[in-house]
């Protein structure tokens, strides 16, 4: 289940918060819960009893796109759940619940780094105690990751057939040496990382997402001086390109 911005701000009930605290503190959560459960029903797999009581959340596994608001969502199905006497033990699913993404890619959350990664350890300590079932979080690197990337790996699967085999460039000095250097200088950011005093550090001082910006500019540089090709972007663009060899 993927949601709009509104609720990965939740910028709708701060709101109502500051406009209406009393209808806040005495009606609001009775309604985020109606809406709640509307988004969880499941109309064409089970029967209209199931769906009056919603006895069927320990029948499926829900799965949330979702990361500021995690715990905040985590909370409405077990208040959902416990309203029905489902126990917490027989609840299943997935929780994204990778802030870290938002600060160094998609941008939407509202709370300080610290914070926000307290949340986050917060629920999965309680799902560690509580929910056995539950996967507490699913980092997500999609919105850092290069376009076209899955169908790359399509291509190389189902076109070249290279996962035919275990290793198909096994004994490959060239990619011997390129997995070599991308470990190197992978430890390198690790530690430097590390040495600001850890990933929310990085976040705090702008290190993460000022690198993201600038490995996007040089990488878009390259691609406009011509030292990077991109197929259809910087070469082969005309409408009359003759494929041959070179």
């Amino acid at each position: 289940m993927s949601f709009e911005g509104k609720s990965m701000y939740k910028e709708d009930r701060l709101k109502e918060i500051d406009e209406k605290k009393k209808e806040w503190e005495e009606g609001t959560l009775k309604e985020t819960l109606k809406r709640f459960k509307a988004k969880e029903k499941i109309a064409d797999f089970y029967t209209p009893a199931d769906l009056k009581n919603y006895n069927f959340l320990d029948k499926i596994a829900s799965n949330w796109t979702i990361n500021a608001p995690a715990n905040i969502i985590l909370a409405m199905y077990i208040a959902l759940a416990e309203q029905r006497g489902i126990p917490l033990s027989k609840l299943r699913g997935t929780l994204q619940n990778d802030i870290l993404k938002e600060y160094i890619g998609r941008g939407t959350y509202i709370f300080p780094p610290a914070p926000s990664m307290r949340m986050v350890g917060d629920t999965i300590v309680y799902c560690t105690k509580n929910m056995p079932q539950m996967n507490f979080i699913s980092c997500s690197a999609a919105h850092i990751r290069q376009a076209l990337h899955r169908d790359a790996a399509r291509i190389i699967q189902f076109e070249a057939r290279l996962g035919d085999v275990l290793d198909p460039l096994a004994g490959s000095y060239y990619v011997e040496a390129l997995t070599d250097r991308i470990e190197e200088e992978a430890w390198e950011i690790y530690h430097e990382i590390e040495a600001m005093g850890g990933s929310v550090a990085a976040v705090e001082n702008g290190f993460m997402p000022q690198e993201v910006a600038r490995s996007a500019y040089e990488r878009q540089k390259e691609i406009e001086n011509g030292k990077v090709l991109r197929v259809g972007v910087n070469c082969f663009t005309g409408e009359h390109v003759v494929y041959g060899v070179i």
